[in-house]
């Protein structure tokens, strides 16, 4: 039975229910090959809880651990009997790395070692406990820490502990996903039987009579407003006992607290129910704006839906926000890794107390509300549709076809056919039988969708494709005329066409038709059409002038048809650079002027405007849209680098960036873009500012990376002399007391002694517990027993002056205080002189080494 831990005083009366839990925490992380796995779940849903039974049941009784070591980040505690203040702060700030490493200590008895500087007894625990101690730890309330050292040493540094020790587990709780990769456990509400076993205790405690003389479906009505959530639970009775109604608790829980004395916004918001606070608000305020605004919309729209309405699914959150796909999606997935939404059958839903704390907190969410269902209808009645029964059939068969099934898919889509005649059947299989090469059953599928749907462009596209790709050029041109024709020349067609005109070098075809659609896109108005068009045009003249013996009419006349339509000056002058190094290739005099004056008007241009462009910026950036605002501070300077007059601008780009580097600390980036734009930079205390900082930070960064090669070097020089000593004196304890006695150095016996009590290396030989200072006395003392072991005389004199040296090498190591200073000394040194100490350590490790071998130590 495991003795040594620190478990606290259970966080529940009795514990209900959490069997599958409890299962797969064994399977997962006692049993399976992890060392680290995670407890997932709103809060208050009973993650330390379980967390604790799980150690008081599983862990202690057992005797797969030694040690048991419970750390908890958690800073407010919720007491749903309280008659005040619900939500209560039991502790300050997480201390990191530090508060792991003296947890540990104190759990293991080794307090007296606590006060040391953290490098050394973070070595002392990494390599007395991780490295190969039964350990299991619990981190409560991840959620709570921020610190990026921390989940890089608890998921880097104990992978690789962990990589030599399969009995170091790690356990940890939180309420979202966090920086580390584990394996999650996620947990929910309670089984409404356990809830109800749970809600009844707690009544029969509190002697709570109108829990205990209701229904079970009066009750049942109850647990489902807090989601069986077991804090909710002990909510209900620690209200109920301090006297409020099952109405009052209602209200509180669909978000109507009582309002009684309130009279401004934030008096009223403080009287939200703390349950929903307690759960959520954390959660919540981390969010960017642009996440709490999806959060909203899923919750409008929840909360809104009727039996017509479509599922509250990926494409109708997309049509609804107008975010990009990605974007989107990861919001989406920010918002369900933060347990705010959860994902059911293509459905995303949001649960009550959720709803609750988002009507509750914030105050414009009533108007929100009104425009996303206003929104919503009109994206309802004019053309979302809910999946029919076609689409359903047509999922049903896309697994077969995504495992390659192709075979068995065209066999169920032509059974399908059978019982729905309809066009996106007959494209499906039209895809599959042209994967199976069986063209001819393609072609009259990729036919009958066309003609039941003949504005299908995906099916005329394909059909394009398969025949172009199978060498029949001309049917395929054939084809798109149709397909043109019928799509309203739709322009992803029109390209398909030029294409195939482009591979038999049909140009001036290209030429006419290119200018035909044009005329027919203008007279539309469908600009996004003529700038692809363009586009397309442009790049294929382009490449004909630059590879063959065309002349650049065409290029030039293509080239400025989009430079005029293009809106983006950037862009345009890119263009214009482009006409211009032709023009100057080819010797056309008239197109050199003209792109060289349209390259001077497009930069007047941007300069005139760099002040809205700066606003831009500057607004980006308070927006916390980083990405695009590293994008556009790097456009401006590319711009403003050399021009004198619009220095300011500039200032305010580098700054700006400067401060985005910074906070995402990419040093080497900070110190690069800084002496690229440094005639600007040094016009700024800022700028300087970050700039000095961030070549102190690389400094330290180097000096570290030095000072850890240095003390490798030295922990492998004191490993290889402990075995020099060793051998000389033929591996004998005794030989070695007799003589440290001898040199009038008994007490480093007894510090021995005392280092090897405390440590739970306590087989170890005594001279493991040496330092650096005594094993330089040590080599010089055991040279005589070292040499007398030697019978060859050349190999002994070598071996009497590799001592000399390796001693006093060792000179530049030894301080008049304990090696353990040395480190500590290390930190004074600039990189210079710790590149020389990395050179000279080097220096003795390979002397050192090449002794052993002379004498034969392994």
């Amino acid at each position: 039975m495991l003795t040594l831990h620190n478990l606290p005083s259970p966080p529940y009366k009795k514990f209900f229910g959490r069997e599958d839990s409890i299962n797969r925490i064994i399977e997962t992380l006692i049993e399976g090959g992890t060392f680290i796995a995670s407890i997932d779940g709103v809060g208050g849903i009973g993650k330390t809880a379980l967390a604790y039974y799980f150690c008081k049941e599983k862990i202690i009784p057992s005797s797969r651990f030694d040690y048991l070591v419970w750390l908890s980040a958690k800073e407010t505690v919720f007491d749903p009997f309280s008659k005040d203040i619900l939500i209560k702060k039991i502790r300050g700030e997480f201390r990191g790395i530090e508060e792991l490493i003296d947890t540990v200590l104190s759990v293991i008895g080794f307090e007296d070692i606590i006060n040391q500087p953290l490098n050394e007894k973070k070595e002392f625990v990494e390599k007395e406990v991780f490295a190969s101690e039964k350990i299991f730890i619990v981190l409560d309330n991840l959620e709570s820490i921020d610190d990026d050292r921390f989940f890089d040493y608890i998921t880097r540094s104990f992978n690789k502990f962990a990589s030599n020790n399969r009995n170091l587990k790690i356990l940890t709780t939180s309420r979202k996903r966090k920086k580390i990769i584990d394996f999650p456990i996620e947990i929910e509400g309670l089984t409404v039987e356990d809830a109800l076993k749970m809600l009844k205790y707690l009544a029969s405690e509190h002697n709570t009579k109108e829990v205990l003389n209701a229904t079970d479906h009066a009750n049942i009505k109850l647990l489902e407003k807090v989601g069986c959530i077991p804090l909710g639970i002990e909510f209900i009775i620690g209200q109920m006992s301090l006297g409020k109604s099952r109405g009052q608790i209602y209200n509180e829980l669909q978000g109507y607290p009582s309002l009684e004395g309130s009279k401004t916004p934030e008096e009223k918001r403080k009287k939200l129910s703390d349950i929903i606070l307690f759960s959520f608000k954390n959660m919540y305020e981390i969010l960017t704006e642009e996440q709490q605004y999806v959060f909203k919309v899923i919750t409008s729209l929840v909360r809104n839906k009727t039996k017509n309405d479509p599922p509250i699914s990926f494409e109708l959150l997309i049509s609804i926000t107008d975010y990009g796909k990605n974007d989107l999606e990861n919001t989406i997935e920010i918002l369900m890794d933060n347990k705010l939404i959860t994902q059911m059958d293509n459905e995303y839903i949001v649960t009550p107390m959720a709803i609750n704390f988002v009507r509750q907190y914030y105050d414009d969410f009533g108007d929100i509300e009104d425009r996303i269902v206003e929104k919503k209808n009109k994206i309802v009645k004019s053309r979302y549709k809910a999946p029919d029964k076609v689409d359903l059939f047509l999922n049903s068969i896309r697994e077969l076809i995504d495992n390659n099934r192709l075979e068995e898919a065209e066999q169920k889509l032509l059974d399908g056919l059978g019982l729905m005649l309809d066009s996106r059947i007959y494209f499906e299989l039209a895809k599959v039988q042209s994967d199976l090469n069986k063209f001819i059953k393609a072609e009259d599928s990729f036919r009958q969708a066309t003609e039941l749907n003949p504005k299908n462009i995906k099916a005329w596209w394909e059909w394009i494709n398969m025949e172009d790709k199978k060498g029949r050029h001309n049917i395929a041109l054939q084809l798109t005329e149709k397909a043109l024709e019928k799509t309203n020349n739709d322009i992803s067609i029109l390209l398909q066409r030029i294409n195939i005109l482009k591979y038999l070098k049909k140009y001036d075809q290209i030429r006419k038709e290119v200018k035909s659609y044009l005329a027919i896109y203008e007279k539309e108005e469908r600009l996004d059409e003529i700038l692809r068009l363009l586009r397309n045009w442009k790049h294929i003249e382009y490449n004909l002038v630059r590879s063959e013996n065309f002349k650049p009419d065409s290029y030039f006349e293509g080239l400025e048809k989009l430079i005029n339509k293009e809106t983006d000056l950037e862009i345009k002058i890119q263009l214009s650079r482009e006409g211009l190094n032709v023009a100057r290739r080819v010797n056309w005099r008239n197109y050199k002027e003209k792109f060289t004056r349209n390259i001077k008007l497009f930069e007047k241009k941007i300069f005139r405007d760099m002040g809205t462009r700066i606003k831009k910026l500057n607004k980006l950036f308070n927006s916390k849209n980083y990405e695009e605002v590293k994008k556009e501070a790097r456009r401006i300077l590319s711009w403003l680098q050399d021009n004198e007059e619009n220095i300011e601008y500039s200032i305010n780009a580098l700054r700006v960036l400067l401060q985005i580097l910074s906070s995402e600390k990419d040093f080497d980036r900070i110190i690069l873009t800084f002496e690229d734009y440094k005639e600007i930079g040094y016009r700024d205390k800022n700028c300087i500012d970050i700039y000095e900082k961030a070549k102190k930070e690389k400094k330290r960064e180097k000096q570290q990376k030095l000072i850890s090669k240095i003390m490798f070097n030295i922990q492998e020089i004191e490993l290889s002399i402990r075995k020099i000593v060793m051998w000389s004196l033929d591996y004998e304890e005794e030989k070695l007391f007799e003589l440290v006695k001898s040199k009038d150095k008994k007490e480093w016996i007894e510090q021995w002694q005392l280092t090897r009590d405390k440590s739970l290396k306590k087989d170890e030989k005594l001279i493991h517990f040496s330092d650096l200072s005594h094993l330089r006395s040590l080599l010089a003392w055991i040279r005589p027993f070292c040499l007398n072991k030697i019978e060859d005389n050349a190999v002994k004199f070598e071996t009497k002056e590799t001592l000399k040296k390796i001693v006093a090498y060792l000179e530049n190591y030894i301080s008049p205080e304990r090696q353990e200073s040395f480190h500590s000394r290390l930190q004074l040194y600039e990189i210079d002189e710790l590149n020389i100490f990395l050179v000279d350590t080097l220096r003795t490790l390979t002397e050192t080494k090449k002794l052993m071998k002379k004498i034969g130590v392994s």
